[in-house]
């Protein structure tokens, strides 16, 4: 399998690889919108990765996964709250 990123603003040979996709997948959120008109003119699959991301979050978010706790990823660091307004009594004074 080769994959092949092109930068629609800066590639010159764009025609050439989208002569030879197999698909395409949009890199942002703001390509969302025209899939279903590039797919039709291309014949070729185009995803459009914000909805494709979403799907993929409540794939593993639904059944309840979570992240490895093995060692790949680490805890978050403590951080300290400030400047919240519940962070000190009333009155402003903390303490």
């Amino acid at each position: 399998m080769r994959i092949t990123v092109v930068n629609v603003n800066t590639s010159e040979s764009m025609t050439e690889v989208i002569d030879h996709a197999e698909g395409i997948c949009l890199g942002c959120a703001g390509l969302a919108g025209p899939e279903e008109a590039i797919t039709a003119e291309l014949r070729v699959p185009v995803i459009d990765g914000a909805p494709a991301a979403v799907r993929l979050a409540g794939a593993v978010a639904g059944p309840g996964l979570r992240t490895s706790k093995v060692s790949t990823y680490a805890a978050p660091e403590p951080k300290k709250i400030t400047a919240w307004p519940l962070s000190a009594p009333a009155g402003g004074a903390a303490g």
